[in-house]
């Protein structure tokens, strides 16, 4: 008799899973939303005017809806591509709508999903660039990118550090750091100029990106998780553990793992570190849940990779009863 193997789901379970948790979400969080996902707003202007294109609920939810899907596409296709996993999963799908959807539904901004969009492109740029022939393509593209994301999303400004950290991991010479500088500062400039041309003073961007961040939003992040259901505090609780115990996993087999592989795995690890600090700041709110779930799906996937059979079956099995628990009985 074959074990159970969550990991080694088919491709069409694994939609399915994901679709069902998505259409679950999506339920609950249309019919008995939380006081945070009704009062979702961006606070960058570039986020408030991309917003006021899906003004209209059912357009917002739709376009978040296939957002997500992209995302959670990309997201598996940079662990199948490049052989993160020693195991071909597809996974980090239904991972990513567990982590970035489980607790809330950021849908009420496009914008906070277009971050993570951006995140993931970036992130997939610079992991393309571990090369032996010189990348100024892939790293500028790359750090425009995760420059691009703080002009939708404030806090997200702490997100930037992971430029500098993985042209170090991958190994870029000194003029390809350059070029990616260049690319990370070039989304504040351009906005800055196109606000200043629309009448705003120079420096509107700036003290936007410090007020986004230091400004408490209401409700604010600490203000949801507070007023949070027990079942919410358990599940992101698990969520929390599983991510520890996927990092202690792959710390302690780092010598076995190929170096791409490890490379990326420390790539997610520091961008969940920056992601940990940015759900810190006063003015995140759950948009920041939908942008740290991206490192957290992918390393939880290593827990599942590693333990394979009926403990980590049994894992995700709780998470999804768990998940489905608390979007369910707000319904009943």
């Amino acid at each position: 008799m074959n074990k159970p193997d969550a990991i080694r789901q088919p491709l069409g379970i694994t939609v399915a899973t994901f679709a069902a948790i998505m259409a679950l979400v999506m339920v609950r969080s249309i019919t008995v939303p939380y006081p945070a996902e009704t009062a979702l707003t961006a606070d960058m202007p570039l986020g408030a005017l991309i917003d006021s294109l899906f003004h209209n609920t059912v357009v917002a939810n739709a376009a978040g809806a296939a957002l997500a899907l992209l995302n959670a596409i990309l997201l598996s296709g940079i662990i199948v591509r490049y052989s993160v996993s020693p195991v071909r999963t597809y996974l980090p799908i239904t991972l990513y709508a567990m982590t970035a959807f489980g607790l809330c539904v950021p849908f009420g901004s496009v914008s906070a999903m277009l971050a993570t969009l951006l995140l993931l492109v970036s992130t997939n740029r610079m992991i393309d660039s571990f090369k032996r022939s010189y990348q100024f393509g892939n790293v500028f593209k790359s750090a425009f990118f995760v420059g691009m994301i703080p002009m939708l999303y404030a806090p997200a400004t702490l997100l930037l550090p992971i430029i500098p950290i993985t042209l170090v991991l991958y190994r870029r010479t000194l003029r390809e750091t350059i070029t990616a500088l260049t690319g990370a500062v070039l989304p504040t400039i351009i906005c800055s100029v196109f606000w200043w041309m629309a009448g705003r003073p120079w420096s509107h961007i700036c003290t936007c990106l410090w007020e986004g961040m230091t400004t408490s939003t209401l409700p604010s992040l600490a203000t949801f998780a507070a007023d949070a259901p027990l079942g919410l505090k358990i599940y992101s609780a698990l969520c929390a553990l599983l991510t520890i115990a996927s990092i202690a996993t792959i710390i302690a087999r780092i010598t076995t793992i190929r170096t791409r592989a490890k490379k990326i795995y420390l790539h997610f690890i520091w961008l969940a570190a920056l992601c940990a600090a940015m759900l810190m700041l006063p003015g995140s709110d759950i948009a920041a849940i939908a942008i740290t779930a991206v490192p957290l799906s992918a390393l939880i996937s290593a827990f599942f990779t590693n333990y394979r059979g009926w403990l980590s079956f049994a894992v995700y099995l709780v998470m999804l009863s768990a998940l489905t628990v608390i979007n369910l009985l707000p319904l009943l």
